[in-house]
């Protein structure tokens, strides 16, 4: 994909069409202590762009506590997430130094990046200041970056219990964050922001491109998916850990990607011509296609999140690769 405009010079700023998606790759892009056996066993995410796992303004203990002064878990193998062949189920609830040490890690990544943020804090007011504060400290920390970057503006976790994804509030949070000039992505999650809302997100001349799709709360949509069998659970096994009135979780599943380009071609059959970031539960490259053929070849780019905690994670390569070649095959039948 290549970001045009904003304060990326003249030929804008090219990311790869394959992202690894917020939350993946933890707050500095460098993965977690689980992964390293996976990285000696042939994870291999080069040719992905990466989008930072989710920081907030003020730290936040959520439900993965970190050691002091880093983005590393206290705990090797978290609670707050359950990873199975099937799915994968997280309750993490974006824990967190705060941005000011996020800045840190974002200083020197060497590649270009998405830096994404959400705001937590509960009262309107004080989310708004919040947001406020999220611009101030990244426009001062900012031009000492190694490397570009775009923001992903995330308004979909679903393990924070918060309430403040409505149009009016993206809208606000979209005119203050544009102050910084770069290019914006709203992630939203194809369970709970309907395809109609969506595309008025996009329509909003600061929002640049949508991410679609954020986990699924446990228990959504419960007239197109069976959590009992695809889980094994009637409850989520995580509704206990942290504040039981957050839910029970977000969920990854390959059973979710019909639904998710369902939901994408339902924005581009509304109108929505901006660049997408589509993915959910990706494990193979007919997933992959599905979902370039969902959102538009030209104008689609795809993230590759759970699957790097899955049996699946060797088939990365092979579907960056079908990625950047099946563009190619387009843009080539298509002059």
């Amino acid at each position: 994909m290549l970001i045009r405009g904003f304060a990326y010079g003249p030929d804008g700023l090219n990311v790869a069409s394959v992202h690894t998606p917020s939350g993946a790759l933890n707050l500095d892009g460098k993965g977690y202590k689980f992964h390293k056996g996976l990285w000696w066993l042939g994870l291999d995410t080069s040719g992905t762009t990466t989008i930072m796992k989710t920081t907030t303004v003020d730290p936040r203990l959520g439900n993965m506590p970190l050691k002091p002064g880093t983005c590393e878990p206290v705990e090797i193998y978290p609670r707050c997430i359950i990873v199975r062949p099937g799915f994968v189920l997280n309750k993490v609830n974006l824990s967190g130094p705060g941005l000011k040490r996020v800045c840190d890690w974002w200083r020197v990544f060497p590649d270009p990046f998405g830096a994404s943020w959400m705001a937590v804090r509960k009262e309107r007011q004080s989310w708004m200041d919040e947001t406020r504060e999220m611009v101030d400290i990244l426009g001062e920390e900012m031009p000492s970056f190694l490397s570009p970057f775009f923001i992903e503006m995330n308004v979909s976790c679903p393990n924070t219990g918060l309430e403040h994804g409505a149009l009016d509030d993206i809208y606000w949070k979209l005119d203050q964050i544009a102050k910084l000039n770069r290019a914006i992505f709203v992630k939203v999650s194809a369970a709970e922001t309907s395809p109609r809302d969506t595309y008025l997100i996009s329509r909003h001349p600061n929002c640049y491109g949508i991410s679609d799709s954020n986990t699924f709360k446990f228990g959504s949509l419960p007239d197109k998916i069976n959590w009992k069998k695809l889980t094994g659970y009637d409850r989520s096994p995580l509704v206990d850990v942290g504040d039981p009135d957050t839910g029970g979780g977000g969920a990854s599943s390959p059973a979710f990607v019909p639904i998710v380009c369902d939901h994408i071609k339902a924005v581009r059959d509304l109108g929505c011509d901006k660049p997408l970031i589509a993915g959910m539960g990706i494990r193979t490259i007919a997933h992959a296609k599905a979902y370039l053929d969902a959102g538009g070849v030209a104008n689609t780019d795809i993230s590759l999140g759970s699957i790097i905690l899955s049996t699946s994670f060797r088939k990365i390569q092979k579907i960056v690769h079908f990625v950047r070649a099946y563009k190619q095959e387009k843009a080539s039948t298509s002059c």
